[in-house]
């Protein structure tokens, strides 16, 4: 296995779909057939029949049409205004559907067609009048960095176009702040309702002045992967709860050529090439007690000392005489699967690739997962972080109503199980973590995700807004060998002008500019 083959590991394995017509309209109709007006017969027909002929068959249609008006006393479920606008909605069978005809385009990440298809199916059937197109639009075939920017900058160009626009789209949970400009607040969920169905970070990311703008359709948080067998040998059965002892523990399974590691005990400390370095920092940071915003969602880290102390404890594990890692790895999952390091800390979407490339390639790994280790000092029994790409709602279209009926019919609990249900079946091992807290039982005994599980409720985030580029400016970061007080005001600088840019949505067009 090539470390390029693993470094390219996407969330689910999807095949694209090619794209929707141009200029769709939301409201078309396509079940119409077209048909050949030509003929192959020769033979001729006089032309002032078909004139008569066409003339009756409208009489007829006209009369039906009166005769229906008259005996129905006109349509009970129609009221019109003043301008003869439909202004009345039926409700369905599913959370109000509507008696409105509407094709509500779902362009997503991630999620196979054949996984989400038969829930959009299950929906149509009770909702005939409602049609959803959905289109997995994340970039095959580039890795997770430069795929990620592709979509983002794919999304914001759509999303100029009111006509081809999607009605229904996801971003990653750090981006969202840059969309409640362009979303459509939930017809469903309050503030309170949503604070009452989903995990406190859900809350962090979708709810805005008490205006909900998104829902999950799953969570991830972190967690340690390790190699079971690497661990005997260092009489450990499984990594541990602290960071010092896991420290030592990660510095005893590191073993030395000359000056160069020849087995890494722990993949950490460059932001390069351990794959998460920002969901990581944010974590050192709070669970060494560093309060990372101030009430307007601005970052306040750097005016904590601790935040320096926690970046050098990360620079730690890849600089200095007991480093455990460092920048000639390629890459964090790799080498674990080549067995070049003993522990790497990753989402849940990257274990089940590991396990599945483990598999597929025969390598014989016993792979084990556990929770985080914490710092004995911090005010939580644990402390984590999410990964997430929540769903938003157009509100340039006409279609938002609809979409979150959808939307919400989709995040009940027998939907979502049904869901998970699907992705085991289709990509094997287990599915993705409940965002609703009324499910997390469902997990607990889940061999793999039973960690990940019970870190959602500590799971944390915060509304950087420009999550990618957030994400840039930690990785030039925490590629260095340390970092000064200076250096991380600097950062939180960096962070504050993105953030004044929120809702400016940066496109194909205007980045070529």
């Amino acid at each position: 296995m090539s470390d390029n083959d693993i470094n390219n590991i996407e969330p689910y394995t999807v095949e694209e779909l090619p794209e929707l017509p141009a200029g769709s309209d939301t409201s078309a109709d396509y079940s119409t057939e077209s048909f050949d007006t030509s003929t192959s017969s020769t033979r001729k027909f006089p032309f002032f029949l078909v004139i008569i002929a066409l003339v009756v068959i409208g009489l007829i249609a006209l009369g039906f049409l009166l005769l229906n008006s008259i005996g129905s006393g006109g349509d009970n479920n129609t009221n019109t205004d003043n301008t003869g606008t439909n202004t009345n909605t039926n409700t369905g069978n599913n959370n109000g559907g509507t008696t409105t005809n509407a094709i509500l385009i779902w362009r997503g990440v991630f999620l196979d067609p054949d996984v989400i298809q038969p829930l959009i199916d299950e929906y149509h059937d009770a909702n005939p009048n409602i049609t959803i197109q959905y289109s997995n639009e994340w970039p095959l075939q580039q890795p997770f960095d430069q795929a990620m920017e592709s979509y983002q900058l794919q999304l914001n160009q759509d999303l100029e176009d009111t006509i081809e626009a999607a009605d229904i789209f996801m971003v990653h949970n750090s981006w969202t702040g840059d969309y409640e400009n362009i979303a459509a607040p939930s017809t469903i969920y309050n503030a309170d309702s949503f604070g009452n169905t989903f995990y406190p970070a859900a809350v962090t990311d979708l709810v805005s002045n008490g205006v909900v703008y998104g829902v999950p359709l799953w969570m991830d948080t972190f967690a340690v992967v390790y190699n079971k067998d690497m661990l005997a040998s260092v009489q450990k059965s499984e990594p541990d709860i602290s960071w010092d002892d896991f420290q030592n523990t990660a510095r005893e399974l590191t073993t030395f050529s000359g000056t160069s590691i020849e087995q890494s005990g722990f993949a950490f400390g460059n932001g390069s090439n351990i794959g998460f370095p920002l969901e990581i920092m944010q974590i050192l940071m709070r669970q060494n007690g560093v309060v990372l915003t101030d009430e307007n969602d601005y970052p306040a880290f750097a005016q904590d000392s601790n935040s320096v102390d926690a970046f050098n404890f990360f620079l730690g594990f890849a600089n200095g005489q007991n480093r455990t890692w460092d920048a000639d790895f390629s890459d964090a999952s790799a080498a674990f699967l080549e067995e070049k390091t003993a522990m790497i800390i990753v989402p849940s979407w990257r274990l089940r690739q590991i396990l599945a490339y483990n598999d597929d390639a025969g390598l014989g790994l016993d792979i084990g997962v556990a929770q985080l280790p914490q710092f004995s000092s911090q005010d939580k029994e644990i402390i984590n972080w999410t990964d997430y790409w929540p769903v938003m709602v157009n509100k340039e279209r006409g279609n938002s109503a609809a979409a979150w009926n959808f939307l919400s019919w989709l995040t009940e609990p027998d939907q979502l199980e049904q869901l998970n249900t699907n992705i085991e079946n289709s990509s094997g091992y287990f599915g993705n973590l409940y965002p609703r807290s009324d499910m997390s039982e469902k997990l607990f005994d889940d061999e793999y995700l039973n960690v990940y599980n019970r870190s959602l409720p500590f799971a944390e985030s915060w509304k950087m807004v420009k999550g990618r580029k957030v994400r840039e400016l930690f990785v030039d970061a925490l590629s260095k060998s340390s970092v000064s007080a200076s250096q991380i005001a600097t950062l939180e600088e960096q962070i504050k002008t993105l953030i004044d840019l929120k809702g400016v949505r940066e496109t194909l067009e205007t980045q070529t500019l």
